[in-house]
């Protein structure tokens, strides 16, 4: 631990300017807090990591409405294997950060809208009310949250 001239100790390799130290701050308890919300990195990848997640949900809410299609099993198995699998397409082709056809940032929206959309359907029309409005919710804050962020869904600024 170094020290400042205000005998604040200070982590080593952070940067010499506003660092605080390890339960103590040069302004107050909550100044390492502040520090890494300046820093915005933590929030950004806090967002990709919750973005991966919601993605995942996604897919997972698809497959689950597909096994509750009605119909004989072999139409349900489909359904369950299909739906998903037309999202991670979608997904894949228009939306991920290694895209084969990137689309840029308001045409962005639809293909995004039609998976996480979908999954919403898909819990709604399976009565889980609860989980498809969180699903939506989390993922239209998250989308906007990245936008404020200026960051692509690869982690890059723009």
């Amino acid at each position: 631990m170094g020290q400042a001239g205000n005998g604040c100790a200070k982590p080593e390799g952070w940067p010499r300017w506003d660092r605080p130290g390890l339960g103590q701050s040069c302004r107050g308890r909550v100044g390492w807090v502040i520090w890494l919300l300046r820093m915005g990195w933590v929030v950004r990848w806090f967002n990709l990591g919750l973005r991966f997640v919601l993605e995942l949900c996604a897919f997972a809410a698809l497959a689950y409405g597909g096994w509750h299609v009605p119909g004989p099993i072999w139409v349900r198995i489909l359904a369950a294997v299909a739906l998903p699998v037309a999202g991670a397409v979608v997904w894949a082709r228009w939306v991920a950060p290694k895209a084969s056809h990137p689309i840029s940032d308001p045409l962005r929206l639809v293909p995004e809208w039609v998976v996480f959309g979908g999954a919403a359907v898909a819990l709604l029309v399976t009565g889980h009310f609860v989980l498809a409005g969180a699903l939506a919710l989390l993922a239209a804050g998250n989308r906007w949250a990245l936008h404020a962020l200026r960051t692509d869904t690869g982690g890059r600024n723009r």
